[in-house]
């Protein structure tokens, strides 16, 4: 357990620079929400990322034993228990802290969680959460076209309440499962536009052409290209 620690803390140290911070705002990911240059692993990449996270929010979480605890904003601490414990990695905080974004590593395969720092109500929604620019909503994505191991979805969240409840869904369950295509390079242009592209087959290729998913009349609807205001 020390020399993976010694591994992880050198790992966080040598990754440290901008192509790794720049993603640590959660309100858009391009490509890969995680980056790790040169680690295969994506779980081992999590664990650099709950190194940096901790290391950068002092007093947000902490680890014992392989336990993972995050603290509440009003201090008290919150442990965080599943299945498996070590397998649940702090990945991130959004929201001006309020969420701590969690990633739970399967045998095959991952999910993803949300935690209320201001309720500890711990919320699973399968994707990565990207949020809006004001931390009102958040939109959960995941591509697995391939193995098939993970959920592949893009599903929109409310978050403006006690608890995050999802109010659109651009795949079903039968598509999530069986996938013909998944969503790449997601970003909200504003509060009521969330762009992206596909990708499609075992080969990850990437569609040319952005879509959108946008706010119209208090409903989320799927749109064939971007609101002239994103395309900037």
């Amino acid at each position: 357990m020390l020399w993976r620690s010694l591994v992880l803390a050198a790992l966080a140290a040598a990754l440290a620079g901008s192509a790794f911070a720049q993603n640590l705002a959660l309100t858009e990911a391009r490509d890969e929400p995680l980056i790790c240059p040169g680690v295969d692993n994506t779980h081992i990449c999590s664990e650099i990322w709950e190194a940096k996270v901790m290391r950068e929010h002092a007093g947000l979480a902490n680890r014992r034993a392989g336990h993972l605890s995050i603290n509440l904003l009003n201090g008290e601490p919150r442990p965080v228990r599943l299945e498996c414990d070590e397998c649940l990695v702090l990945v991130g905080v959004a929201a001006n802290g309020r969420f701590a974004v969690i990633r739970e590593q399967y045998g095959e395969g991952n999910t993803w969680h949300v935690l209320d720092r201001t309720n500890g109500n711990l919320t699973a929604i399968n994707g990565y959460p990207l949020f809006s620019p004001s931390g009102k909503a958040f939109v959960a994505i995941q591509t697995d076209l391939n193995a098939q191991y993970s959920s592949t979805l893009m599903d929109v969240y409310d978050a403006s309440g006690a608890n995050p409840r999802r109010t659109f869904r651009t795949l079903t369950d039968a598509e999530s499962r069986e996938p013909t295509w998944g969503p790449t390079s997601v970003y909200w242009c504003d509060e009521a536009a969330i762009v992206f592209q596909r990708y499609t087959g075992e080969r990850y290729i990437k569609s040319d052409k952005p879509e959108a998913l946008v706010l119209r009349s208090g409903r989320w609807r799927l749109e064939s290209s971007p609101p002239d205001r994103c395309r900037s």
